[in-house]
């Protein structure tokens, strides 16, 4: 798995600052505040630089607010030193400082203040892995009502979680974040906030692979950013294209962005950024088969992330080294930093990368000659996959929807400009009468004044009165375009409608056919290691895992899950079918929503349970029974329905 940088450091972004008043000075006491403000805002900085001489001056600044039980000092004290140990990897420990500042603020009763620190606590408690946590205190900070001016800052509350929800999978709630921030910020689409956005939708449509997207929402994030002068982010977006590429199979332009945003954050000493660089630059000199300096780059990498404690980075880190000693060979080093990456695989509940290190796991062993290992491992590999199995079908399913909302999104955003314009539209032809009845006010009085020249008044009025009503003519014509235009908005939505469902049925088909696959290669893997086995109590072991195998391979739960789905989602077709061809048996129209499907004869075979050869049988029956000749394509035909 490839590392990302979703949104760079965190403490930069989501108001780790302390609010710090530096107006009010005096004494509280006997203690003076303006003297433990700047200690506190100096150690800010210094942190902000990964300077240790900052936790002298946050020392001093906790040592004076104490003898004074000056409480808003202590709470700044105590949330630099949560930057601090965060900074250095210790995450348990700036919690419980965090938590302390969080005591005085709850006391103090200030709203910015608390939300400001929740905010901080949901930053420490993501990069420590907790993400159910981080994703409570960023919504405990939104619950403060913002002030007129702090529509960045929540607007970066609500970037961060759609990144947590970016990096659960779950791609639609993390859309809807990310369209929710937008609005917050208003019309401001050329600001660094905005930019950041971009940055984070551009990395969503990299999930759904939505390359050409991706790219361009990149483009205009990496042009805000570099108008700004904004390091950091520029190294993000780098990082990110090189992702991007590195998907499309590009190597060489993925490795060119990788390293541009790897010497951009050794500039910025950003260990955090330099650690996940070097882990994509190993990926893909992995994928160029360079296994030397591969391994040099993941071992750097490795040794940054045991420093910054970040688990989660480590195990991407050991499983990619492990990958590379079995493409070597060396199988005693691939096994055992595949089991230090099944251990976190374990504890932080990663399924996919659980049943991966199982699977190396096996066929390491198995390559090694350790035959009981190998089926130990072989039998937890096939019932985690299983369970993945069943995980990956909703994920698909979630990531098709998720397509469909990120369309409708962009429609509604399209309708919500159209209203805007509209309404501006209807503010215009409000000002106008306004000003056509003032202007009608005051030739009454001239008129009044001046009756010499009332003709010519009268005059002037009604021609007025002329360009005033064309005017409102153009505009209700302008209003009814617009409703035209709206409305074929609507038809293209139904239209997009109408493919997602087909998408989706030929998706289901082709995960019933992967796993029939994979047990049949699982099946034959079993088959292999039961041959070399000697022992004849493992033998047996591994008949019975045979027995349960072939039980598997038969499919009819997923079968009936997936019929119901195409009877609920060509429920039309299969209407229409009917109505001009009654005398088609069951079997018949399921053939035909399979070749609607443009599905070969082997996946309609597998579907139905029989050879590819008998499937090309009932595929000429039907031919013959709708009464097509054999120039016309049968697909195209059942397009046409």
């Amino acid at each position: 798995m490839r590392y990302k940088m979703f949104m760079g450091k965190a403490f930069g972004r989501i108001a780790v600052t302390v609010l710090l008043l530096f107006g009010a000075s005096g004494a509280y006491g006997g203690v003076d505040t303006s003297y433990v403000n700047q200690l506190n805002s100096k150690a800010f900085l210094l942190l902000s630089k990964n300077d240790t001489g900052a936790m002298r001056l946050a020392r001093e600044a906790l040592k004076v607010s104490l003898s004074g039980n000056y409480k808003l000092g202590c709470a700044s004290a105590y949330n630099n030193y949560g930057i601090f140990y965060s900074n250095k990897g210790l995450f348990d420990s700036a919690l419980v400082f965090m938590q302390k500042a969080y005591e005085i603020y709850s006391a103090l009763g200030d709203s910015v203040l608390i939300s400001r620190n929740l905010s901080n606590l949901g930053s420490v408690a993501f990069y420590s892995g907790k993400y159910a946590s981080a994703e409570e205190y960023y919504k405990k900070a939104l619950h403060f009502k913002p002030k007129a001016d702090s529509s960045s800052y929540y607007a970066t509350i609500f970037l961060n979680l759609s990144m947590i929800y970016n990096i659960k999978g779950d791609y639609a709630d993390a859309l809807f974040y990310l369209y929710d921030g937008l609005r917050t910020i208003g019309t401001d689409t050329s600001s660094v906030v905005a930019a950041r956005f971009y940055s984070s939708i551009g990395s969503l449509y990299l999930h759904i692979r939505e390359f050409d997207k991706s790219s361009q929402f990149f483009a205009k994030a990496l042009s805000v950013f570099e108008a700004f002068g904004l390091s950091s982010e520029i190294a993000e977006v780098s990082n990110n294209l090189g992702n991007l590429y590195q998907e499309k199979g590009l190597l060489a332009d993925a490795y060119s962005y990788y390293s541009a945003a790897h010497d951009i954050n050794v500039r910025l000493n950003n260990l955090r950024g330099v650690a996940t660089c070097l882990g994509n630059m190993g990926q893909v000199l992995r994928d160029q088969k360079d296994y030397l300096k591969a391994l040099g780059l993941l071992n750097q990498s490795l040794d940054l992330r045991r420093r910054l404690n970040d688990q989660r980075g480590m195990l991407f880190t050991k499983l990619a080294i492990a990958e590379i000693y079995y493409d070597q060979s060396n199988y005693p080093i691939a096994i055992r930093f595949a089991e230090e990456a099944l251990a976190l695989a374990l504890k932080l509940d990663v399924q996919r990368e659980v049943c991966a290190t199982y699977l190396l796991l096996a066929k390491s062993n198995r390559m090694s000659g350790d035959m009981v290992n190998a089926y130990r491992f072989m039998s937890l590999y096939s019932s985690a996959k299983d369970t993945l199995f069943s995980t990956e079908r909703t994920e698909a399913m979630a990531n098709l929807s998720t397509r469909y909302e990120v369309d409708k999104k962009e429609q509604q955003l399209k309708l919500q400009q159209q209203e805007i314009t509209l309404l501006n539209r209807d503010q215009a032809i409000k000002s106008l009468t306004f000003k056509m009845v003032m202007l009608f006010v005051l030739i009454l009085l001239l008129v009044a004044m001046l009756v010499v020249f009332r003709l010519r008044s009268k005059n002037r009025v009604n021609q007025a009165m002329l360009i005033k009503n064309r005017e409102l003519f153009e505009s209700n014509q302008e209003l009814s375009r617009a409703k035209l235009e709206v409305s074929a908005i609507e038809r293209e939505k139904l239209r997009n409608e109408l493919h997602y469902n087909k998408e989706t049925l030929k998706l289901l088909a082709f995960q019933i056919i992967q796993k029939n696959d994979f047990i049949s290669a699982l099946q034959k893997e079993v088959e292999l290691i039961e041959k070399t086995l000697p022992n004849r109590e493992s033998a047996k072991h591994l008949k019975q895992l045979h027995s349960l195998i072939k039980a598997q391979s038969i499919l009819d739960r997923e079968k009936q899950l997936f019929q119901e789905d195409v009877n609920k989602l060509s429920r039309e077709f299969l209407d229409r079918l009917t109505q001009n061809y009654p005398d088609l048996t069951e079997d018949e129209r399921r053939l035909c929503v399979y070749l609607r499907l443009n599905l070969s004869s082997k996946e309609i075979a597998t579907l139905f349970g029989i050879s590819p050869k008998s499937a090309d049988m009932k595929r000429f029956r039907l031919r013959k029974k709708i009464g097509i000749d054999s120039d016309t394509s049968l697909f195209d035909f059942l397009q046409e329905y």
